[in-house]
């Protein structure tokens, strides 16, 4: 923020703005407006929208709330993410104890009574014993043979 000005030119004022909102809020603004449908980049791994990174899940889980996923769909790969539905919404309540930007998805999903799978559930009580009581990999076999029941 501090430096921005310092990055201004006589034709160009930059400006850090939307600090009083949330990613959450942030996110909903964007879908107001139509050329985010066909230009909006969030992924941390790739140019294009990987699907699968946290940045990614996070975006991808605030447009399902918002009833916006399928306005998306030629900017992320959606086969990709409900594919691993109940992986991404298990992480997203595991890790909502620990990381603010998981947590505001959490509570917002609460809000609109957003219904989690009893697959969802399991996965996410496993998460949470799993560091202590499982190995990784049983975890991983679980999110394997969960995909395959579909």
């Amino acid at each position: 923020m501090l430096s921005l000005p310092s990055l201004s030119t006589e034709s160009i004022e930059l400006y850090s703005d939307g600090y009083e909102k949330t990613r959450f809020e942030k996110t909903h603004f964007l879908t107001e407006i139509p050329e985010t449908k066909e230009w909006l980049s969030v992924c941390w791994r790739d140019i294009e929208n990987c699907s699968e990174c946290p940045k990614c899940v996070r975006t991808l889980s605030t447009l399902e709330l918002l009833g916006k996923l399928e306005d998306y769909q030629c900017i992320f790969d959606l086969e990709k993410f409900t594919d691993n539905h109940d992986w991404h919404w298990a992480k997203i309540i595991r890790l909502s104890k620990n990381d603010y930007f998981y947590n505001e998805i959490y509570q917002e999903a609460l809000k609109r009574n957003h219904k989690f799978s009893l697959n969802t559930k399991g996965l996410a009580y496993l998460m949470r014993i799993g560091r202590t009581v499982f190995n990784p990999k049983l975890l991983s076999w679980v999110q394997r043979h969960i995909k395959h029941e579909k």
